[in-house]
């Protein structure tokens, strides 16, 4: 995927490029107005990172220190496990014990007999200190975990959102004035009297609305495909400890989970596969940055120089997509030292001077006719196919749990009448030593 909208502002491609060309442009004297403008921009871009990543970080400790305080709940103490029984939690300390509920204040949380109780105890007094049921103790630790894995993948995302924000606000200057500079390594382009052209194609482009807002949604659509692919792995490989294996809500949601993290990575293949046709023309560094302008050689053939002052000479193109000042070209280049031959795209302005010629080229080679391409409509079809499929998967994986917690019940309910029907026999036993 052209991940280039994106890795231009954040730590995913080629960040720390980016951020080291950025402080190198800080600390460089005598700025023209394009570098002071390009600086005042990345300034105002770290600074605002650096309060937005210092607030995700004092959010996420927060939350560790509250999961971690749940975890070691009684670390250190005396931990006993008490069962309710009637009114009454039973429970063993030297000798059978029994703690009125409504007097630990647990009658709120509807408790039924044989439910566990966990008791904390002063290591030292051997006082009771804090209760708690043990299955709200486990929805407790659930929902810190499920908080956790939340707000991390929620500051990711706040990130991922703020930089393409950033990109087409505050953060435009420096980052057209970064992928301008790529380009301006080469020599022969510093020298090319066509290069102006072509920066101010790529800078009207590149500030376009549309340009920004496509590339925000691209990116949204990405990372949802992503975040479905992971809910379809808990369908498919998630334990179910209390069904066994055969069960058809079990099978079918694997069947089903499955199904829909095949449609997942194919739908990420077809995102990754047209991104850049997405994307209106010549609105990418990486478009710039894979210009060449063309001119002839001394028998009068179009090519290009290489930065080695090698000759590549072309031999067929193909129209791919043009709009009122570009046209994308699909290229057929041959090596002329070597004869070999090898494609690649390239981008020619209207007003080139090579453009009739080129367009020519194309015309008696390929045949093609000169098509706008329109593929907007496959990110609307991805993101409802995507709607689609998680509600059903979200859906499946809340029945399947709906049918763990009833069987845990009825499992939990049985085992809870084997141990009375055993209390009623010992006692049974019991009577019968004492009249003999």
């Amino acid at each position: 995927m052209n991940i280039g909208t994106m890795g231009s502002m954040v730590m995913i491609a080629k960040s720390w490029d980016i951020f080291s060309f950025g402080f190198r442009l800080l600390k460089k004297k005598n700025k023209d107005p394009d570098e002071m403008k390009a600086a005042g921009s990345f300034r105002t871009f770290i600074c605002l990172t650096a309060i937005l990543v210092l607030a995700a970080a004092i959010v996420i400790m927060i939350i560790v220190g509250t999961t971690l305080a749940g975890i070691r709940m009684g670390s250190g103490e005396n931990k006993r496990y008490g069962t309710v029984s009637g009114e009454y939690i039973r429970y063993v300390q030297g000798e059978n014990k029994y703690l009125k509920i409504s007097e630990t204040g647990l009658d709120a949380y509807e408790l039924r007999d044989g439910d566990r109780i966990l008791m904390i105890f002063d290591r030292g007094t051997d006082q009771l200190k804090d209760l708690v049921p043990e299955t709200q103790y486990e929805k407790r630790m659930i929902l810190n975990v499920t908080a956790l894995l939340c707000t991390m993948l929620g500051c990711v995302l706040l990130l991922i959102a703020f930089a393409l924000i950033a990109q087409g606000t505050f953060g435009r200057p420096f980052v057209l004035y970064y992928n301008l500079s790529l380009k301006r390594e080469n020599p022969a382009w510093e020298a090319e009297p066509r290069r102006r052209l072509y920066e101010e194609h790529y800078a009207m482009a590149f500030a376009q609305k549309k340009s920004i807002w496509l590339s925000a949604l691209i990116a949204l659509v990405f990372l949802l495909l992503l975040g479905g692919f992971f809910l379809s792995g808990v369908l498919v490989s998630g334990e179910v400890y209390t069904l066994l294996p055969d069960r058809g809500l079990v099978l079918i949601s694997r069947i089903l989970g499955g199904c829909s993290g095949l449609v997942y990575i194919i739908l990420l293949f077809l995102l990754v596969r047209f991104d850049d046709r997405i994307r209106p023309l010549y609105s990418v560094g990486e478009h710039l940055l894979h210009t060449q302008t063309f001119t002839r050689n001394e028998a009068g053939r179009p090519g290009y120089y290489t930065r080695q002052g090698e000759w590549i000479q072309l031999e067929e193109v193909k129209v791919k997509r043009q709009d009122e000042k570009i046209v994308r070209l699909k290229c057929r280049y041959r090596v002329n030292r070597t004869g070999k031959e090898f494609s690649r795209d390239n981008y020619i302005a209207r007003e080139d001077p090579m453009f009739h010629s080129v367009i020519a080229l194309s015309a008696s080679q390929s045949g093609g006719s000169l098509k706008r391409a329109r593929n907007i409509w496959l990110l609307w079809v991805i993101l409802f196919i995507y709607i689609i499929l998680t509600a059903g998967n979200l859906i499946l994986l809340r029945e399947r749990d709906k049918n763990v917690t009833e069987f845990q019940a009825t499992e939990r309910d049985y085992r809870i009448g084997e141990v009375r029907t055993c209390e009623r026999s010992c006692i049974r036993k019991q009577a019968l030593w004492k009249d003999c």
